[in-house]
């Protein structure tokens, strides 16, 4: 029973339609990208403070690439998404390269550990990149994606608090990062729970 779930939902990551694809792509990539925004967002506001939780290289290194992983995981399953959609896998592969000079960049302007700096985006990303290459592993995009789409709603609960309440961001630019990972993230989550595909299939045999 458990390999013919894991075999539907391996079946309806990648046999949408290639529009189907593409805007599954393009919501999980924004969901990751606005997501990381705001997570470095709060580490640098955190880097004020004076008082730091003294911890070791290895153990600094584990949370960060821990915390840092669902992010690399959502983002490189939406070029695997737009990869699958253009029919070429440099897309992909370019994808990759590209959330991990995104962690790199913004990762040198931590105070972090040398060794974090250095090797907690390799680790992040690879981890984003093994179920691309194992098969069976795939259905990690699809429950890190539903993950995210739980979090957006969390997300959009508690920004409609905040409008009800009066309140204001900091800043315009976090109000729309916040918008921005809220609808990316729900239609991320949706997405990977009714597949387009699926449902045809399912209207033919009825």
């Amino acid at each position: 029973m458990l390999r013919a779930v894991l075999d539907s939902h391996l079946e309806a990551e990648y046999d949408c339609p290639v529009i189907g694809q593409a805007v599954r792509g393009v919501f999980r990539v924004t969901a990751a990208v606005t997501g990381l925004l705001l997570v470095y967002g709060f580490v640098f506001a955190m880097e004020g403070m004076t008082v730091r939780v003294a911890m070791s290289s290895a153990r600094e290194l584990a949370i960060t690439t821990a915390w840092m992983l669902p992010w690399t995981v959502l983002f490189c399953s939406g070029f695997g998404d737009l990869a699958i959609a253009a029919r070429h896998d440099w897309v992909f592969w370019g994808g990759t390269v590209l959330i991990l000079s995104f962690v790199y960049y913004f990762e040198r302007n931590t105070t972090s550990s040398t060794i974090t700096k250095a090797a907690m985006p390799l680790l992040a990303t690879a981890g984003g990149v093994m179920p691309r290459i194992f098969r069976r592993l795939r259905l990690v995009y699809a429950i890190c994606s539903v993950v995210a789409g739980v979090a957006g709603v969390i997300a959009a609960y508690r920004l409609a608090a905040l409008v009800l309440s009066g309140s204001s961001f900091a800043t315009r630019t976090i109000g729309a990062l916040m918008v921005g990972f809220c609808i990316a993230s729900i239609a991320t989550g949706f997405l990977a729970v009714f597949s387009p595909q699926r449902r045809l299939r399912r209207y033919q045999h009825t």
